[in-house]
C-alpha cells in the first residue's frame, strides 16, 4: 500500500511477547503530511502487513473489541486524536492503549490538558529503530493491561461460578457486601437476607469471638473459624476461612464458607490441610519483571500485596541482578537458567531462598523467553513467587500427615486408600484386625479377592463412576472376615488429594453391619409374612385414652372397607368396621385398660342388612421391660364359617326331620300297603268258601277300589321322592288346561256328576313355573274336594280361581264340603295324618303339597268352617329370572275376586 494513502496504523499482538518479526499494523486516519521519512520507511518495509480502516470503524464496539482481544496500541496523528477527542461519545480508555505522533508545535497544544491514561506520545521526526522500539514499548504496555483485565474477569466468574460459599465482607464494618449463589444455598438464605447482615447474624451466639477473629485478620493474617449454624430442625458444621484480598484498589474481608457436617475424621482432616495449603496459595502475590541476556532489568511491577519482595522499581530498573542485593549463587544461578532458556526456546522454573529479616525466606522463580516482534529472544521474563509459607506448611502438612496416618492405624473404623490406579495401598489396623491378613498380603489381594462374588460387580462399577467424577461414594457389600464368613460393611469413600493439590486416589472406611443387617431381613420378612396374612393384623398403640392404630395390613382394608392411608391414626375400636353392642365394646375397652387378651365373635350388617362375621384377637405385648406399650389384634371375617354353620346346622335339623318322617313313612308306608293287599286277600278267601250266590261281582270291585288306593298311594310315594329329588324346571305354566285335565281324571269318583265346578282363569302375564309340582298340587286339592265332599246336600260345589302377576301367583280352591276342625288344621300337613276316620287316603297328599310349595319358595294359607267347607289359598312366586316386579297380589288385595 502507497504511504501517501495511510491514514492510521493500529497493531495486533498475536500471542506471547511480541517483536517486530510478529507485528500485524492497521492504519486509521494518519495523514501523509505527518508522517516523517522514519515513519515511511518503516511502513514501507511492512507494508505486506498493514491493513487500513476508516476513523467511523474505530468507533464500532465490535472494531473496539477486536482490538482489546489482541491487546496491540493504536496510531494515529494529532488532527485525528483532536477530531475524536471531541466527540463525547467516543472513548479513548475503550483501546488497550493511543500511540499519538505529533510535532513539537503540536505538543505544545496539548500542554496542560488532562489526557488519557492509556495515551503515549512519538515525537516527530522519528528514526526507523526509534520508531520499532517505542511501538515494541507500547505493545508491552497494553498486553500487561490486558492481562489485568482478564485476570480481574477470571476472579469474578470464579467467585461468582463458585461450587464454594464465598462473601467479601467491609473490613471496617464487618458488614456482607457480596455473596455468590452457593452461599445463598448453604445457608437457605436469599441475598437481600444477607446482604448488610454481619456474621453474628448467621452466628448470634459467636458475635464477639467473630468480631476479635475478623479484626485480627484485618491486620494481615489468615483465620479459620469452626461455628455452627442452625438451619431450620438441622445443625451444621461450617469451616470459615477468612483472608484480606485487594478488589479494585481496596482491600476487602474474603471469606470461603465450607459445610463439614457429613466428612469422616481422617478425611476430614487431610481436606482441611489441603484447603489451607490451596488457600495459602492463593493468595500469595506474585512480582513480575524482565531482564535482558545479561541480567540487567528492563522492567519491575511490584506486588500489590504485602509480600517481602514489595520493593520500589526504581531499586531494580537499569541495575543488574549481580548489584540489587541477591546472594552471589542465586545471582549465578540466574544467569545460568537465562541462558538455558534463552537458547532452548522454553521455560524453566528455579526455587531458591533468601536470608531476610531474621529468618529464610523462599521463593519460586518461572523463567520465559522474552521475544521482540521479530520473534527473536532478547531477554526473560520472570514471574516470581514467595512461597516461604508453602514451603513451611508442606514441612507441616508432612509431619500432619505421618502423625495423622499413625493415629489412623488405630483407629476404631476399617481404614482403606486407594491410588490413582485404584489400587489399595493402605489399611489401618483395624482393617487388619478384621481380614486376619498382613499388611503386605493385603496390598497384594484386590477387591476382587476381599468382596462376596455377587457384590463385586455392583463396588467396581461404583468405584469407577467415582473415579470417573471424583465424587464420594457409599455403599453396602460384603467383606470376607478371618473366620472365612462374609459380613455386611457400609463402605464410604472420598477424593483424596496430595499436597499439591493433585487428585491421588480415595480414602474411605468401613463400619461393620451384619447385626444391623441381619435386624432389618428378619424385619422385613416379619412385615412382609403379616403383609401376605390372610387375617388383617393391627398394632394399637396403648395411651389409656384414645388406643390409635399405628400399623394395620393390607388384608385388614379388604375385610372393613377402610382405605389404608386412612387407618394409621384412628380409633382401634372405629377401625373394627362393626357397630358393637354394649356387652362386647365393654368386654373390649376392659382388656384394654387392664392389658390382657380377648377373643370374641362380632356380628355386623352392612347398609343392606346382609349380616356378616368377624372374629378378633386381641393380645399385649411387652418390651425388653416387660412394659405393655402395644397390642396387637388379629380381625378375621368369619362370615362364611358362620354360613357353613349355620347351614351345618340347618342341614342336621332337616336331616333328623327327614328321618324322623323316614321312620314315619316306612312304617306307615308298610301299613298302608298291606292294608289293602290283605283286604284284596280277604276279598278272595270269601269268594273261594262261599258259594257263586251273585256276590261275586261286588267282591270283585271291592278289589278294584282296594287296587285303586294302593295306586294311589304308589302314585303319591312317587310324587314324594320326585319332589325331594328332582330341581325345579320352569316352564310357561297353561292352568286352565292344567285344570280341566285334572278334573277330568277324576271323573271315576263316585258321585263325580253331583259336584259343580266352577274355574275362573285370570292369565294375563306369563307365568313360569313347575309344570309337574303345579300338576301335583292341583290334582291333591282337587282330589280331596271329591273325598271329603258332602254329597247330600242340594249345590256341592268347588270353586277353583287363578289370577297370575309379574311377580306371582295366586291360587284359590274351595268347596262347601264336611270342613275340617280347628284342632285338625295344624296337623293336616304332616305325613300319614288323617283329619277323620272315614278318610280313604294314603295321608301324605297334604304333606306333598305343602313340600311342593316350599320348594316353589310360596305360601299356603288354609280357611275351613266345619259343616260349611274349607278354602286353600296358594301363592307361588313368578319364575325369578322375569325381570317385570310391577305389583304383587294377596289375599288382602284381591278379596273381592276370592
Amino acid at each position: 500500500m502507497p504511504v501517501s494513502n495511510i491514514n492510521a496504523i493500529h497493531i495486533y499482538q498475536t500471542k506471547g511477547m511480541v517483536s517486530t518479526d510478529n507485528l500485524m499494523f492497521q492504519l486509521v486516519t494518519f495523514t501523509n503530511v505527518s508522517i516523517c521519512e522514519g515513519a515511511k520507511s518503516f511502513l514501507h518495509d511492512y507494508k505486506d502487513r498493514v491493513k487500513t480502516i476508516e476513523p467511523d470503524q474505530l468507533k464500532q464496539r465490535s472494531m473496539q473489541e477486536e482490538i482489546v482481544e489482541h491487546g496491540a496500541p493504536v496510531l494515529m496523528d494529532y488532527c485525528i486524536f483532536s477530531l475524536l477527542w471531541q466527540d463525547d461519545t467516543f472513548r479513548f480508555e475503550d483501546l488497550p492503549a493511543v500511540v499519538l505522533f505529533l510535532t513539537e508545535e503540536e505538543i505544545e497544544y496539548l500542554q496542560g490538558q488532562k489526557l488519557p491514561d492509556n495515551l503515549s506520545f512519538i515525537h516527530l521526526p522519528i528514526g526507523k529503530a526509534a520508531l520499532e522500539l517505542s511501538l515494541y514499548h507500547s505493545l508491552n504496555k497494553a498486553g500487561s493491561l490486558k492481562k489485568s483485565n482478564l485476570e480481574e474477569e477470571r476472579y469474578r466468574s470464579l467467585f461468582y461460578k463458585s461450587s464454594q460459599a464465598m462473601m467479601l465482607l467491609d473490613p471496617k464494618s464487618h458488614k456482607i457486601v457480596e455473596v455468590n449463589k452457593s452461599t445463598e444455598e448453604l445457608f437457605d438464605l436469599p441475598t437481600s437476607k444477607l446482604i448488610n447482615a454481619g456474621l453474628e447474624t448467621l452466628h448470634p451466639d459467636k458475635t464477639e469471638s467473630i468480631n476479635q477473629e475478623l479484626t485480627r485478620v484485618t491486620k494481615g493474617n489468615h483465620s479459620f473459624l469452626n461455628l455452627k449454624y442452625q438451619r431450620g430442625e438441622d445443625v451444621r458444621d461450617l469451616e470459615y476461612f477468612v483472608s484480606i484480598v485487594k478488589v479494585e484498589q481496596r482491600k476487602w474481608l474474603y471469606i470461603n464458607v465450607q459445610d463439614i457436617t457429613e466428612r469422616e475424621k481422617a478425611d476430614q482432616m487431610f481436606y482441611q490441610q489441603h484447603e489451607m495449603l490451596r488457600s495459602t496459595l492463593e493468595s500469595i502475590d506474585d512480582l513480575f519483571f524482565t531482564l535482558n541476556k545479561d541480567g540487567d532489568f528492563i522492567d519491575y511491577y511490584q506486588p500489590s500485596g504485602s509480600s517481602h519482595l514489595a520493593l520500589s522499581s526504581d531499586v531494580f530498573v537499569g541495575k543488574n541482578i549481580y548489584d540489587v542485593g541477591f546472594p552471589l549463587d542465586v545471582a549465578k544461578k540466574y544467569i545460568q537458567t537465562i541462558e538455558q532458556v534463552i537458547d532452548e526456546d522454553k521455560s524453566e522454573q528455579i526455587d531458591y531462598y533468601l536470608e531476610a529479616f531474621g529468618s529464610r525466606l523462599w521463593y519460586s522463580a518461572k523463567i520465559s523467553p522474552r521475544k521482540n516482534a521479530f520473534g527473536v529472544a532478547e531477554g526473560v521474563t520472570v514471574l516470581c513467587r514467595d512461597i516461604t509459607r508453602q514451603k513451611r506448611t508442606e514441612e507441616t502438612l508432612k509431619r500432619a500427615r505421618d502423625f495423622y496416618l499413625t493415629l489412623l492405624a488405630d483407629f476404631p473404623s476399617m481404614i482403606w486408600k486407594t491410588n490413582t490406579s485404584k489400587r489399595a495401598d493402605y489399611f489401618n489396623k483395624t482393617w487388619l484386625d478384621f481380614t486376619g491378613n498382613k499388611l503386605e498380603e493385603e496390598l497384594k489381594t484386590d477387591w476382587v479377592e476381599k468382596l462376596h462374588i455377587a457384590d463385586v460387580s455392583n463396588f467396581l462399577a461404583t468405584l469407577l463412576n467415582a473415579y470417573l467424577k471424583k465424587e464420594p461414594f457409599q455403599i453396602e457389600h460384603r467383606l470376607k472376615h478371618k473366620s472365612g464368613e462374609y459380613r455386611w460393611v457400609i463402605n464410604a469413600g472420598r477424593p483424596f488429594y496430595n499436597l499439591e493439590g493433585q487428585f491421588a486416589g480415595f480414602i474411605g472406611s468401613c463400619y461393620d453391619i451384619t447385626e444391623r443387617r441381619q435386624a432389618e431381613e428378619l424385619l422385613n420378612l416379619q412385615k412382609s409374612a403379616m403383609e401376605s396374612a390372610l387375617e388383617g393384623i393391627i398394632i394399637i398403640e396403648d395411651d389409656d385414652e384414645r388406643y390409635p392404630v399405628t400399623y394395620a395390613n393390607k388384608e385388614l382394608t379388604n375385610i372393613t372397607g377402610i382405605s389404608g392411608d386412612e387407618i394409621p391414626g384412628m380409633d382401634f375400636l372405629d377401625v373394627i368396621g362393626c357397630p358393637l353392642s354394649p356387652e362386647t365394646r365393654s368386654s373390649i375397652i376392659y382388656a384394654l385398660k387392664n392389658k390382657k387378651s380377648f377373643k370374641g365373635e362380632i356380628e355386623c350388617h352392612n347398609g343392606k342388612q346382609q349380616k356378616s362375621w368377624r372374629l378378633l384377637y386381641m393380645a399385649p405385648v411387652q418390651d425388653e421391660k416387660s412394659s405393655v406399650n402395644h397390642f396387637v389384634a388379629v380381625l378375621s371375617d368369619i362370615t362364611e364359617a358362620k354360613e357353613v354353620e349355620n347351614a351345618l346346622r340347618d342341614n342336621n335339623r332337616q336331616l333328623k326331620k327327614t328321618n324322623e318322617e323316614l321312620d314315619r313313612f316306612v312304617y306307615s308306608t308298610s301299613h298302608e300297603l298291606r292294608s289293602p293287599l290283605m283286604s284284596v286277600l280277604g276279598l278272595l278267601n270269601l269268594m273261594e268258601s262261599e258259594p257263586d250266590n251273585g256276590d261275586r261281582s261286588n267282591y270283585l270291585q271291592m278289589i278294584r277300589d282296594t287296587i285303586s288306593r294302593l295306586d294311589k298311594i304308589i302314585h303319591d310315594i312317587i310324587d314324594y321322592s320326585r319332589n325331594s329329588r328332582m330341581d325345579v324346571i320352569y316352564e310357561n305354566i297353561d292352568f286352565e288346561g292344567f285344570i280341566q285335565k285334572s278334573i277330568t281324571n277324576h271323573a271315576y269318583f263316585d258321585q263325580f256328576e253331583k259336584v259343580i265346578f266352577e274355574v275362573d282363569v285370570k292369565n294375563g302375564v306369563p307365568f313360569f313355573s313347575d309344570k309337574k309340582r303345579i300338576e301335583i298340587i292341583f290334582n291333591n286339592f282337587i282330589s280331596n274336594c271329591l273325598r271329603f265332599h258332602n254329597y247330600e246336600q242340594i249345590e256341592p260345589y268347588v270353586r277353583i280361581k287363578v289370577k297370575t302377576s309379574p311377580v306371582n301367583v295366586l291360587i284359590t280352591i274351595s268347596d262347601n264340603g264336611t270342613g275340617i276342625h280347628e284342632k285338625h288344621i295344624h296337623k293336616i300337613y304332616e305325613m300319614f295324618y288323617r283329619g277323620t276316620e272315614k278318610s280313604t287316603g294314603s295321608g301324605i297328599g297334604l304333606y306333598i303339597v305343602k313340600e311342593i310349595i316350599d320348594k316353589l319358595k310360596g305360601n299356603i294359607q288354609i280357611q275351613s268352617d266345619p259343616g260349611k267347607g274349607t278354602t286353600f289359598i296358594i301363592d307361588i312366586p313368578n319364575y325369578p329370572g322375569n325381570e317385570l316386579r310391577l305389583f304383587s297380589l294377596n289375599s288382602v288385595e284381591d278379596q273381592n275376586y276370592l
